[in-house]
């Protein structure tokens, strides 16, 4: 690991680590993005600690059989698997926790990779006196922290996915819902996941439909028979019948489950570049595992945890060359009711969404009404980004709220999911342009200012604006985005305070960020100033804001309510603006 150089989002991480180790805790918890290098991170910080002289031994521990010898191939270390093991002299060991759990080895620092798959068998190793629990989603299936963690040193990385797919270090993920099936009570397990049983009855019952058939229809056949695609089904049997059917259509796959013994040698065949360009598996493959030359992922089944379905997707994001980005066909509706596989989950019970629930209320006696609520009108809220359904009973007249997420936008003509910050203007409709061609719209934008800053050009904007700009307010921020528009924009929603609505401050923000989208620092700033009606100070020194840009939008990020003072104290301590005189 000597000649691996972290990346500054890596070290940001090795280095809180380092220093969480000094300071004594006994437990660490690291949430690092998924694809952003976790166990290089890891490794690298391993390597330092053993040569400043910090700790003796370190054993990197790895919940699955593929994992181990994925990272025993990365670094110079002892492996500890079974009757396979070997070099265990050396200060760096590689295992496999059911191995270690069998035969304890003594240590300084433990690490648990893919900390979220390990909760049940972790409590039976002890021999160490420091452990660093490292995943991308630190969670269980309900999105609460890990049992056994709770008191655990949390490093939260700041650099998320979005943030380093922007940045060119992940490939953009671009997703396609292919199916919706009616399942109703779906029975999940403690993990989050679904039972047995009903796993089976949606096998039983072809509850997925097509599979095979609706890729050849969305990829297109020829695309199908070169992808490099992974697929996650219901369980073993239905990765059979997955198997043979795409054979019987004349596509070449390999399969990997625990049922197969040439499971491990197939999934280093694909990783290779076989013939075979499509790997079918259940769960072997949906954490930790690398196969940066994936293009497309199918998921053939319905996930109960957000964790899980969050893991199995961000197996596309690796680099690769050539490869632009990645493509999701989801067919168990997982981004409606898990929502976005880039987010972290919410954090609530799961459930299934339903439209049209029966009417809550009861008559005098007791009786529940017979009615089904039905939806009478709807409301787009663009501040929260969901649509507002009005709700009725046709029997006792009750009527209630609920709200439907609005992350994201669904092309009606070929299903591609867009995320919010896609979102564009035409002909006066707020919404998004498909790659299919589509204007999918959803609501009429009717503020002359705002329709000028979104569509119209350079001079027209500052005609139109013209009349509502009283003072300059950011004019001395123009020279650093060398666009006018953004400073007569963000004029406009501070003049205009009083009169100018929410909703289009947040439309005129939404499309600012989305036009510069690697400055940071308009992100960082947008809470402080926008909402919180703070006026920048004049003197401020551009070079440390480009130079600290990350480090502010991340402060702002994490303090929750802003006020003027945390936002002068925080831009002071960048040295972006003057300290005051004492």
């Amino acid at each position: 690991m000597k000649n691996v150089t972290l990346y500054d989002y890596q070290q940001h991480n090795s280095n809180a680590i380092i220093e969480a180790i000094k300071a004594g805790n006994k437990q660490i918890l690291l949430k690092q993005a998924g694809g952003s290098g976790k166990t290089y991170t890891l490794l690298k910080t391993l390597d330092f600690l053993i040569s400043e002289g910090i700790i003796k031994k370190a054993i990197f521990c790895t919940p699955r059989i593929n994992l181990t010898q994925q990272t025993f191939k990365q670094i110079d270390a002892g492996y500890y698997q079974g009757n396979k093991s070997k070099d265990l002299h050396k200060p760096i060991i590689i295992a496999n926790l059911h191995t270690l759990v069998k035969r304890p080895l003594k240590c300084d620092v433990v690490v648990f990779d893919e900390v979220h798959l390990l909760t049940s068998l972790i409590n039976k190793y002890k021999d160490y006196k420091q452990a660093i629990g490292i995943s991308a989603t630190p969670y269980t299936g309900k999105g609460e922290i890990l049992p056994k963690w709770e008191n655990a040193k949390t490093i939260d990385h700041p650099y998320d996915e979005k943030w380093l797919m922007d940045n060119k270090r992940l490939s953009p993920m671009q997703y396609y819902v292919v199916g919706k099936p009616k399942i109703t009570n779906l029975k999940v397990t403690k993990s989050g996941e679904l039972t047995n049983a009903q796993s089976d009855e949606i096998v039983k019952e072809n509850k997925l439909g097509d599979i095979v058939g609706s890729l050849i229809n969305k990829m297109g056949a020829d695309r199908l028979q070169t992808a490099r695609t992974i697929v996650s089904c219901q369980n073993i049997k239905h990765a059979y019948l997955l198997q043979s059917d795409f054979e019987q259509r004349g596509y070449k796959t390999l399969i990997i489950t625990s049922k197969d013994n040439q499971g491990l040698k197939n999934l280093e065949k694909f990783k290779c570049g076989s013939d075979e360009n499509i790997l079918i598996s259940v769960d072997m493959v949906t954490t930790g595992t690398d196969i940066p030359n994936i293009t497309d992922v199918v998921i053939a089944r319905i996930f109960g945890s957000h964790t899980n379905y969050r893991q199995f997707v961000l197996r596309g994001t690796r680099l690769y060359k050539d490869k632009t980005h990645f493509n999701v066909w989801d067919f168990g509706d997982h981004f409606d009711r898990l929502g976005n596989p880039l987010n972290a989950p919410k954090l609530k019970a799961f459930k299934d969404k339903d439209d049209n629930p029966n009417c809550p209320k009861k008559d005098h006696d007791g009786n529940k009404c017979q009615g089904k609520l039905y939806i009478y009108d709807r409301k787009i809220d663009l501040d929260e980004m969901a649509m507002i359904l009005f709700k009725k009973c046709p029997i006792c007249g009750h009527k209630e709220e609920s709200f439907k997420d609005l992350d994201f936008i669904e092309c009606s003509k070929c299903n591609k999911i867009h995320l919010k910050d896609e979102i564009a203007l035409e002909n006066g409709y707020y919404g998004v342009k498909c790659d299919c061609g589509n204007f999918e719209a959803f609501e009429k934008v009717t503020s002359k200012p705002l329709r000028a800053v979104l569509t119209h050009t350079k001079v027209e904007v500052m005609q139109t604006l013209a009349p509502y700009i009283k003072e300059p307010f950011l004019s001395h921020i123009v020279a650093f985005t060398e666009d006018k528009i953004l400073a007569y924009a963000m004029e406009v929603m501070h003049d205009m305070n009083g009169f100018y609505s929410k909703k289009s401050k947040g439309l005129i923000v939404r499309k600012l960020t989305e036009l510069y989208p690697t400055v940071y620092s308009w992100r960082a700033i947008r809470d402080g100033l926008i909402l919180n009606n703070v006026r920048l100070p004049y003197k401020v020194n551009f070079n440390k804001l480009k130079e600290h840009q990350k480090e502010i939008f991340f402060e702002f990020k994490n303090k929750g309510k802003l006020t003027e003072r945390k936002i002068n104290n925080t831009l002071r301590k960048y040295k972006v603006i003057p300290h005051k005189p004492k």
